[in-house]
């Protein structure tokens, strides 16, 4: 199991042509320092974007919920720019989780959302890559039925699962205890 220890949540506000109010909470690796810097990104309405920085015990990851808007490609616009103003660092690879088809409603119409996210990270990650929830779990936790929400239940869902895509886009580079 990934060991970290996490921050007390704090509202906050990410901004680049939009501003976009969420809570962000900050994140200690206790067992590892990445090489690389990682971003994992939770899509949807409801969103999680957690990143790891090269070199650094310390990450962050950002939770809230995409604003209003007239109509679903403006909202999924918004996901774009919200990628946009988190801080930029070199990624080594961006993680977006996929589609879980085991969902009885919502994944058809989050396509939109999710594409808008992975667009953001185009120019700010050297590869970019959409997975699978389960595939991201066996990659960041060592088994497919290993949930981020069941390790930190003390922290929102899209934060955990954000945590989890970083994790993942980790293990894709440097070797890790996760399996």
């Amino acid at each position: 199991m990934v060991n970290l220890s996490f921050s007390d949540p704090v509202a906050t506000v990410l901004a680049s042509t939009t501003k976009f109010p969420c809570m962000m909470i900050g994140f200690e690796c206790l067992d590892f320092v990445p090489k690389h810097s990682y971003i994992g990104i939770d899509p949807g309405y409801n969103f999680g974007i957690a990143v790891l920085e090269a070199g650094k015990k310390h990450g962050a990851v950002w939770y809230g919920k995409l604003p209003e808007a007239e109509d679903r490609p403006s909202r999924a616009y918004l996901a774009e720019l919200l990628v946009y103003s988190v801080p930029r660092f070199d990624y080594q690879v961006g993680v977006v989780e996929g589609a879980n088809y085991k969902a009885s409603a919502g994944q058809v119409l989050l396509a939109e959302v999710r594409y808008s996210f992975w667009r953001g990270l185009m120019n700010r990650c050297q590869e970019r890559i959409v997975a699978a929830p389960s595939t991201i779990r066996k990659g960041a936790f060592g088994s497919g039925k290993t949930a981020a929400y069941d390790l930190w239940p003390n922290i929102n869902h899209n934060a955990a699962d954000s945590v989890g895509c970083v994790l993942y886009a980790r293990s894709l580079k440097e070797v890790t205890n996760a399996g």
